[in-house]
């Protein structure tokens, strides 16, 4: 049962990667993460759905748009395997419990936060602070269906802990170290 689990999470991490290159793509400009449809950033030609089958349509155009030719990024593709790898290796390790989902998305807003940082240099709040309370909530709610709650104690504690580390941090470094990074 595992293997159909790490399948399905692999699967799961294609379309979702190819979901987060776009919120990564538009949330610090922000533009809404689901309109317009994604087009070339070149021509401006929209995406058809069968070119927009993750890795595999990137693929078969050899990395170009179907309508101005135009090479379109690597990173595309790269990031759509990269999250798939994390989502199936995440699943290979926890197995099936409902604390995958919370993982799931912590892995899912990493990459994210890691991409529009890299490009951008900053992590925006208005993607950080609604995953870390969705994710917070997810994590709980794992845990009590997994009936582990006994554990959300030494949680919590670790996550106070962790956020007066940050604030001391953001104190300290006077500027250069926002409560989004």
């Amino acid at each position: 049962m595992v293997g159909i689990l790490v399948a399905t999470a692999i699967l799961a991490g294609l379309v979702v990667g190819s979901f987060l290159n776009v919120v990564a793509y538009r949330t610090p400009l922000e533009q809404s993460v689901v309109s317009p449809p994604s087009a070339c950033p070149h021509c401006g030609h929209r995406i058809r759905p069968w070119d927009n089958v993750p890795v595999v349509s990137w693929l078969l155009l050899r990395g170009r748009c179907r309508d101005c030719g135009e090479k379109i990024s690597i990173r595309y593709p790269i990031v759509e395997t990269g999250t798939a790898a994390t989502f199936g290796a995440t699943a290979w390790f926890i197995g099936e419990q409902w604390i995958l989902i919370p993982y799931l998305w912590f892995a899912a807003v990493t990459i994210v936060l890691v991409l529009t940082d890299l490009d951008h240099h900053r992590i925006p709040n208005r993607i950080l602070y609604p995953s870390t309370v969705l994710g917070l909530l997810l994590l709980v709610g794992g845990a009590f269906a997994d009936r582990a709650a006994e554990n959300l104690p030494r949680a919590l504690a670790g996550g106070v802990a962790y956020l007066v580390l940050l604030f001391i941090i953001a104190l300290v470094a006077r500027g250069g170290f926002g409560m989004g990074d």
